[in-house]
């Protein structure tokens, strides 16, 4: 409620007199809405894959996995068994909502293996890893205990 209000409040004893739905930091709402959308889109990842995919709508749940091709090649230690886990960034790898989607249709360009249609996807993610966090040693250490 804004001051106003509040003293209303408290000298009458009822919240007739109120004026509604208000803050005393109203000014301040139309600034935190902007930085709270550019945290949402801050965390969105568009991806353009070749052909006309139909499969997928928006809403829809999604499993993404995202290689790290120069810290893996970097990296010691790579042979057959772990040549993709050691690639793997963990952190960002996991589910994403679809956001949008869009169909493109170039009829002047078949440079997209051999095809004029080409798929767009806004890809967000709502559930985020805590980082550090390791799933097999919090396990272990619970059965220790």
């Amino acid at each position: 409620m804004s001051d106003d209000s509040e003293n209303n409040l408290r000298m009458t004893g009822d919240n007739m007199l109120s004026d509604g739905n208000t803050n005393r930091w109203k000014e301040i709402g139309f600034n935190h809405n902007f930085l709270n959308n550019k945290w949402l889109e801050k965390k969105m990842i568009k991806v353009t894959l070749n052909g006309c995919n139909m499969q997928m709508m928006r809403g829809e749940k999604i499993p993404m996995i995202l290689l790290d091709n120069q810290m893996g090649m970097n990296l010691f230690n790579i042979n057959e068994r772990n040549a993709v886990s050691k690639r793997i960034f963990e952190t960002g790898t996991g589910w994403f909502i679809i956001k949008s989607l869009k169909w493109i249709y170039d009829a002047n360009n078949k440079t997209n293996m051999g095809t004029a249609w080409k798929t767009e996807i806004v890809l967000t993610r709502r559930e985020w890893p805590i980082i550090g966090y390791n799933k097999e040693e919090i396990k272990e250490e619970d059965n220790s205990a």
